[in-house]
């Protein structure tokens, strides 16, 4: 089995995303950080607006990304 670093932004994304009220994940899956960027986009629709924390759920979705575009495009060169 293989062991990968999990950068303290995505970590502190997925207890965040945890302790919304509308989260509804069963906690079973947390481990893979590659899913959290999906549960991200089943969380923020959830989310009432007006308060901030659907906006704060499609950021934290959209850094995600970047990171990953970004980690892609520096082990290609």
């Amino acid at each position: 089995m293989s062991s990968f670093k999990t950068c303290l932004a995505c970590v502190e994304a997925r207890d965040w995303a945890t302790a919304q009220p509308e989260w509804c994940g069963d906690g079973e899956h947390l481990f893979y950080f590659g899913m959290l960027e999906e549960d991200l986009s089943y969380l923020a629709p959830e989310i009432a607006p007006g308060d901030g924390r659907r906006f704060k759920a499609h950021r934290l979705q959209s850094q995600i990304v970047r990171r990953r575009l970004a980690a892609k495009s520096k082990q290609a060169a």
